[in-house]
C-alpha cells in the first residue's frame, strides 16, 4: 500500500511542482511592485498601434511581448496583473512542455526533470 502511494506522489511531483511555480508566479504578479523593464515598455511600446509594435521600431520592443501585452491590456484593463499575464501564460505553457519532453526522454524518475524545472524559474 505504501508502494503505491510513493510510485503515485513521484508520478504526479513534476505536475504539482509545475502548478507551485505557477501559483507562485501568480502570486508574485499581483504583490511584486512594476519594474522599470515593464513601465517602460508599457508607457513607449504598448500606447503604439499595432502596425508599429509588429515593426519592432523600439530599443526596448520584444514583439510578442509587447503585442501581447497590449492585447491583454486591451481586453482587460489597466493593471500590473495584466502587464505581466502573458509572461505568466508564457512560464506556463514552457513549464507544461518542459515536463513533456522529460517524460519523453525518459529520464522522468532521474533527479534531471527536477534541477531543469527548479534552475528555468
Amino acid at each position: 500500500m505504501q508502494n503505491k502511494f510513493v510510485s503515485i506522489c513521484f508520478r504526479w511531483l513534476p505536475e504539482l511542482t509545475v502548478l507551485l511555480f505557477i501559483c507562485i508566479g501568480a502570486v508574485r504578479c499581483f504583490s511584486v511592485s512594476i519594474t522599470h523593464d515593464e513601465a517602460s515598455t508599457f508607457n513607449s511600446e504598448v500606447i503604439r498601434n499595432y502596425g508599429d509594435i509588429l515593426m519592432g521600431t523600439g530599443s526596448n520592443n520584444h514583439i510578442l511581448n509587447t503585442f501581447l501585452i497590449k492585447l491583454c491590456t486591451g481586453l482587460f484593463g489597466n493593471s500590473v496583473f495584466f502587464i505581466r499575464l502573458p509572461n505568466l501564460l508564457g512560464f506556463l505553457l514552457y513549464m507544461i512542455y518542459i515536463v513533456k519532453l522529460l517524460r519523453k526522454s525518459g529520464a522522468f524518475f532521474s533527479l534531471v526533470p527536477f534541477q531543469v524545472i527548479l534552475y528555468s524559474t
